[in-house]
């Protein structure tokens, strides 16, 4: 894929009921950040808005009464459909699927904490260690790889 038409996943949260929200639209960023309860919280990587070659759908996840999770994978995003509740998943960005990282792609990394819900993602090794040790949650695995974010 051409990293030069790569775009910033922005990404929101929402404090009080634990909802991270993705989108690479800072339109909708910004709407969620001024109307929806959401705070600005980070510019997590860089993905594209249409496939590109190599790439995979970033799926996001939501059911009523939940926060939304995202992922890569058509098997998790099938069995979040058929066996766990969720009505249906949204293609919000592009990202690549490959174990390996290709164009100096870097891990998405994915963490759970089992007592709010909240679901974390992260490139950051630091970060995802530091959630881990002292922020009570649990890694999940690697959701895609997608190109680091430097501003």
């Amino acid at each position: 894929a051409d990293s030069s038409t790569s775009t910033i996943l922005y990404m929101d949260y929402n404090y009080d009921t634990k909802d991270r929200f993705f989108t690479p639209y800072y339109d909708v960023f910004f709407y969620y950040f001024r109307h929806g309860g959401y705070a600005s919280f980070e510019f997590s990587a860089k993905v594209w808005t249409t496939q590109q070659q190599g790439t995979v759908a970033f799926w996001e996840l939501l059911k009523p009464g939940s926060p939304r999770f995202y992922t890569g994978s058509v098997e998790e995003k099938d069995n979040a459909i058929n066996n766990l509740g969720y009505p249906g998943a949204t293609v919000v960005a592009w990202i690549y699927g490959s174990p390996d990282p290709i164009c100096s792609s870097v891990p998405f990394f994915h963490l759970f904490n089992n007592v709010t819900g909240d679901h974390y993602y992260t490139t950051s090794t630091t970060n995802r260690d530091s959630y881990i040790n002292s922020g009570g949650y649990i890694y999940i695995g690697i959701t895609g790889y997608v190109l680091p974010y430097t501003p």
